[in-house]
């Protein structure tokens, strides 16, 4: 395993989880069955998932200077990740969510931006941020800092790892215009997305024809040097690279839930990619392993080490 150092970029929040029976329809009702906060955010919960893994991870991005933004430094330092590059606002309001969780797996999050994380300036960033960095991981939800640091990633020859995992209507909401989303691919040396990315971005349905040809689309128009990646849950993920679209299973489980499944499949598929060396189909086991663990666990962050996740792939191909 090579020693790969990682800047994560993105989003990081305070995660209040309600865990509920079921998700109410419309003005029907629901009933909590227990409520607890604890960390999480994509970006945060991808960089805790790399350090379990076994990578260097710098966090980068921007807090407020409340209970939330004190709480979630601690919880990443606790956990191994650099967070010197750090900003704190005063006065200012951190990222944090509302996860409703329901059996089986399901769940829904309300999110309030506050006015910290995604605000974030480059010239707000230490200037050595990316000094012996391998690889930039972002969500993009901090535009202007994360366009600055592809831009100077792709000169350093570092590689940029984007994960697009809302719609680009929900971005530009955020404050993230469809043109600036559209550089950051064409900046992007590996460009992931999820369903509600990819429906925003491409449409059309999700069969295995229509996806290869969504995904052979969006990689012959951006040219991502290591392809396209798009993951849906229990279907697996589908993988765009030259002239070929290949297809990994995700491990079937039980259950606990779902929530920060993504980042963690995102973090295993940096870790395997880039720091074990492996293939497409292999880093996709590694990925798929990362990802079925975490959703046999409560909250949005994996306790599975490197170890952890190469006896499980082992386990489960020597029943197989």
């Amino acid at each position: 395993m090579k020693d790969i150092r990682v800047l994560s970029l993105g989003v990081m929040a305070m995660d209040t989880v309600l865990s509920v029976s079921e998700l109410p329809r419309p003005d029907d009702f629901g009933f909590i069955e227990s409520e607890r906060t604890v960390p999480g955010g994509s970006a945060s919960n991808a960089s805790v998932a790399m350090v379990q893994l076994g990578l260097s991870v710098r966090q980068a991005g921007k807090i407020g200077d409340d209970h939330a933004g004190e709480d979630l430094l601690r919880s990443l330092v606790d956990e191994g990740v650099d967070v010197s590059p750090m900003v704190t606002k005063r006065g200012g309001t951190t990222f944090h969510t509302y996860i409703f969780a329901a059996a089986g797996g399901e769940h829904c999050i309300f999110a309030n931006t506050g006015d910290a994380v995604t605000k974030l300036e480059a010239s707000e960033l230490p200037s050595d941020v990316l000094d012996g960095v391998d690889v930039l991981y972002t969500d993009f939800f901090v535009p202007k800092a994360g366009l600055y640091l592809a831009r100077q990633s792709e000169k350093l020859g570092i590689k940029v790892v984007f994960n697009l995992q809302c719609p680009p209507l929900f971005m530009e909401r955020i404050g993230v215009a469809r043109e600036e989303i559209e550089e950051m691919m064409a900046l992007s040396d590996l460009f992931l997305m999820g369903r509600a990315g990819y429906e925003g971005l491409c449409g059309g349905g999700t069969g295995e024809e229509e996806v290869s040809l969504a995904l052979s689309r969006v990689f012959d128009r951006f040219g991502p040097a290591d392809g396209v990646v798009l993951t849906c849950g229990e279907d697996g993920a589908f993988w765009r690279n030259g002239e070929e679209t290949l297809h990994g299973e995700a491990y079937p489980v039980t259950v606990a839930d779902t929530t920060g499944a993504g980042d963690c499949f995102t973090a295993g598929l940096i870790c395997g990619l880039y720091a074990e060396g492996m293939g497409r189909a292999d880093a996709l086991r590694y990925a798929s392993a990362a990802a079925a663990l975490k959703c046999m666990q409560h909250g949005p962050r994996v306790r599975a080490s490197r170890e952890e996740v190469l006896r499980f792939i082992e386990e489960r191909e020597r029943k197989n």
